[in-house]
């Protein structure tokens, strides 16, 4: 998730489990496969079985390469904003706009001569293929050591591994960033901080006051660069946006897991 109404870009894995418009997770990726290149400025392929009715059809969804630009745009369109009372969002026509201005074709469908494909698309159908195709996980191999921790090497850097799909497969990156300093730390703390913004409201007036979503992306993505090191599994090494906000994200979530009593 990223900072949105969606927030962190989470992805459920589930195995075995191919993309479908009724699911977000990413299986298990082969052992015996080459590594799948995320390439950043090509097209995308998602391939869906959607269902109408009692009916089933195999179709694909071809997205144009997305900028970050377009991504932030996409995060303001929310418009998140409310109270425990009233919450008004716009999250899906926000979607519905970037799958209209991404998709370069929808595969096996038929329709009127003289009009756009876009518009028969079903609303919630271009909300799930947009969702999938913006997803990016933590890659689910943590691993539990049991050597003994080392400090003191000044040169010390951690490895993030992610993934998410490219043309029906998954493709695994891997983020080599410096160690989050307690600077850092209160860089990040601040920036949180700010994602969201009170309606200020005078006297003694009963009216309760809203509250507004900021994204914090870019700037959560200026410290994914202030951090980083080096990367693999990117062409022409271009890391989106959504890649570094889930990995800083990962990397200042709470750090230790307390055991339970085993009595």
């Amino acid at each position: 998730m990223n900072d949105s109404a969606q927030t962190e870009n989470a992805l459920i894995r589930q195995d075995p489990q191919p993309p479908a418009a009724a699911a977000t997770g990413i299986a298990k990726k082969k052992e015996d496969k080459p590594q799948v290149i995320y390439d950043a400025e090509a097209r995308n392929r998602f391939e869906f079985s959607v269902l109408e009715g009692m009916k089933r059809y195999e179709t694909a969804h071809v997205f144009e390469p997305l900028s970050d630009d377009r991504y932030m745009q996409w995060q303001r369109e929310f418009k998140i904003k409310g109270n425990e009372d009233d919450v008004n969002e716009e999250a899906r026509e926000a979607s519905v706009r970037l799958w209209d201005d991404l998709i370069f074709d929808v595969a096996n469908i038929d329709f009127p001569e003289d009009t756009d494909f876009r518009q028969w698309i079903p609303p919630m159908e271009k909300v799930e293929a947009v969702n999938a195709y913006l997803a990016v996980a933590i890659a689910d191999n943590i691993e539990d050591e049991t050597s003994r921790r080392t400090f003191g090497d000044d040169a010390k850097t951690i490895k993030v591994p992610t993934e998410t799909f490219f043309n029906g497969e998954i493709a695994t990156q891997v983020h080599e960033l410096r160690p989050a300093s307690l600077e850092l730390e209160k860089k990040y703390s601040r920036i949180q901080g700010k994602r969201f913004k009170q309606e200020k409201i005078g006297g003694l007036r009963k009216k309760k006051a809203k509250i507004e979503f900021i994204p914090q992306d870019e700037k959560i993505g200026e410290l994914y660069d202030e951090m980083f090191v080096s990367q693999e599994g990117f062409a022409g090494g271009k890391i989106p946006l959504r890649f570094k906000t889930t990995v800083i994200h990962h990397l200042f979530v709470e750090k230790l897991d307390q055991k339970k009593s085993q009595e």
